[in-house]
């Protein structure tokens, strides 16, 4: 088995990124399963176009993706992405969008048919932070999480696809913050709780997102 994880570069005022900063202390393997790590523009325009090459060039079983925000100090598990682009923030191309349809054939919204709800309480018993989110919000985060969906929706892919956002670390100076290490953890928990799932069921699973 192979789990593609992408992280983005800093944007805006920021220097760092939190997820980048945290996919350089994944591990290369959990047990015979390999761990490719891949960076991702903030760019609206091309992020899509640079997953999809991404997917095409690993054949993952898994896409986690990786992504930073403010919203809660611990690991925010994203269970929906929503087919829209609309941004008050420019992307680090300056591009800013309103109220844009990313895929004019897709369908409104996504849903991942990873366990959400068991991998957040995978990360409760290791003492690690985090909740279940139903907005990916509408920032290139969303943007790289409708396209994984879409494009294994659409090809009929047989790989699960994540999203994950990270809080801020104590280097950037802002909070909430979490040390990198301790969000490293998470991730490691969220993928090794993956893998410990019966494969060909993870897809019946999403009943119990609800």
């Amino acid at each position: 088995m192979k789990i593609l994880v992408t992280a983005f570069e800093p944007f805006g005022s920021n220097a760092l990124n939190s997820s980048q900063e945290v996919a350089t202390l994944l591990p290369d393997a959990i047990g015979e399963c390999v761990v490719v790590r891949e960076l991702l523009p903030v760019d609206f325009r091309t992020v899509g176009n640079q997953l999809r090459s991404l997917i095409e060039r690993h054949t993952p079983d898994v896409v986690l993706m990786l992504g930073q925000s403010r919203k809660f100090a611990g690991l925010s598990i994203e269970r929906v992405a929503l087919n829209l682009m609309d941004a008050t923030n420019p992307d680090n191309s300056g591009y800013i969008p309103v109220n844009e349809v990313i895929h004019s054939d897709g369908a409104t919204a996504h849903l991942t048919t990873f366990p959400v709800r068991e991998l957040s309480e995978a990360c409760h018993q290791k003492g690690i932070a985090a909740q279940i989110s139903n907005s990916a919000g509408t920032y290139v985060c969303n943007r790289v999480y409708y396209e994984a969906l879409y494009t294994i929706a659409k090809n009929r892919l047989p790989i699960q696809a994540l999203f994950v956002h990270l809080p801020f670390i104590p280097e950037q100076g802002k909070m909430p913050s979490i040390a990198k290490e301790d969000l490293a953890e998470g991730i490691v928990t969220i993928m090794t709780k993956t893998l410990s799932l019966p494969w060909h069921t993870i897809d019946n699973l999403n009943a119990s997102n609800t």
